[in-house]
């Protein structure tokens, strides 16, 4: 799925209308396309999305290691109450507002594609908020995603990590880079534990970072296969693993990919024990795993780490992806490749692949073959109707 990343938001405080807009057969972000908000007239809120699922009281976004409602969480940040200005006077309410909804964003995409999906249907481009008395709702910050769909799916994000063991002088220096890359727009992943996790977390606001715990190690959809078979490859005795450390293992691999395993990072910086060719320890797995799918891999203690991370973001610093942040899969088994692989990871799925697809091609030609003789047995009166059938009317 492609996402266009033109800037084309705008909005205004508006009755609520219901402007035409085109409705698309995918759902695609085009250039061009704006996403409005507006307060609706009236006591009935004429809302063509289900306001609830979209509800600032029932989106839950991960604070730490707890999850609560960005309302909630809105509130906490300004020190006061809802409808109470903020304790900081210089408090910036839009922005944090909707750091927050880019963050819910980030782990909701299929929710926010499913709400693209409802305006197109409804053929209108603009969500309404009918208890919105400021500027700071979730209709105007769900029209700017989706007027912006870069914010949420093609992020930078970096995973910052390391042994819970890292010297003193380091995680000084892991909390002012966190803070460093915060003010340049980065998302920091990381994986909450003690030490360089904790070190990278201390840097930067915790809505502008995505954490990963154990539990995230439960993974399920459809990449939730090629996530396991690929722990299980780069750890060297994944069989003698008890069943809770797996699962750390696999959360180090999502730190890598993302909440929905198919954006990785842009770089893994981290300090761990061994040496850089032969780590040890469970940032081990990481720096595999990285290494496995081209993800460049920078350590705190190297002393030309940021000559180094200058030479890689010049060069467009790779990262195993297709341009679109989307991770790289088996065509056939659907196993992550590394970096030197295109489009199989073996010879086996490409014969096995190659093999499908011929008998798909067949299956299509004799099926083709078989509409042929019907319409000759119907007639060319029967052609004709086929010919005027119109899927748009079902």
């Amino acid at each position: 799925m492609t996402m266009e990343t033109k800037d084309t938001y705008t909005w205004k405080r508006v009755a609520y209308q219901e402007p035409h807009v085109p409705v698309h057969s995918q759902a695609t972000h085009s250039v061009g396309e704006a996403y409005g908000w507006g307060v609706p007239e009236g006591t009935l809120e004429q809302n063509p999305w289900d306001g609830t699922r979209f509800s600032a009281f029932k989106a839950l976004i991960q604070k730490g290691l707890v999850l609560i409602s960005i309302e909630i969480a809105y509130q906490q940040l300004k020190g006061t109450g809802k409808g109470k200005p903020a304790k900081n006077p210089n408090f910036k309410y839009w922005e944090t507002y909707l750091a927050l909804w880019k963050k819910w964003a980030r782990w909701n995409r299929y929710l926010m594609e499913e709400l693209l999906d409802q305006l197109r249907f409804c053929k209108t481009n603009i969500l309404t908020d009918k208890f919105a008395k400021t500027e700071n709702n979730q209709a105007r910050a769900l029209a700017h995603l989706l007027s912006n769909p870069d914010e949420y799916w093609t992020y930078n994000a970096y995973a910052g990590v390391g042994a819970r063991v890292t010297p003193q002088a380091h995680l000084s220096w892991m909390t002012k880079f966190a803070g460093v890359m915060e003010s340049k727009g980065w998302i920091l992943r990381s994986g909450a534990a003690k030490g360089a996790d904790s070190a990278f977390m201390e840097g930067c606001a915790w809505y502008n970072q995505d954490i990963f715990t154990a539990e995230h190690g439960v993974v399920a959809g459809h990449n939730a296969i090629g996530v396991l078979a690929l722990a299980e490859k780069m750890h060297p005795a994944w069989d003698r693993l008890k069943p809770y450390v797996k699962k750390l293992m696999v959360r180090n691999i999502m730190i890598l990919l993302g909440p929905d395993l198919d954006h990785p990072v842009k770089f893994l910086i981290c300090w761990c024990n061994g040496t850089h060719d032969q780590p040890t320890g469970g940032t081990a797995m990481a720096i595999r795993t990285a290494r496995f799918l081209g993800i460049p891999v920078f350590f705190s203690d190297d002393p030309e780490v940021f000559t180094k991370m200058k030479e890689h973001h010049e060069a467009g610093m790779p990262n195993g992806s297709d341009g679109y942040g989307m991770s790289r899969n088996c065509d056939h088994c659907r196993s992550y490749l590394s970096h030197e692989q295109k489009h199989y990871c073996s010879p086996k799925c490409k014969e096995a692949e190659a093999t499908a697809s011929a008998q798909e091609a067949e299956g299509e030609r004799l099926a083709e073959e078989g509409y042929e003789r019907y319409l000759e047995n119907q007639g060319w009166e029967q052609v004709e109707q086929d010919r005027d059938f119109d899927p748009e009317c079902y």
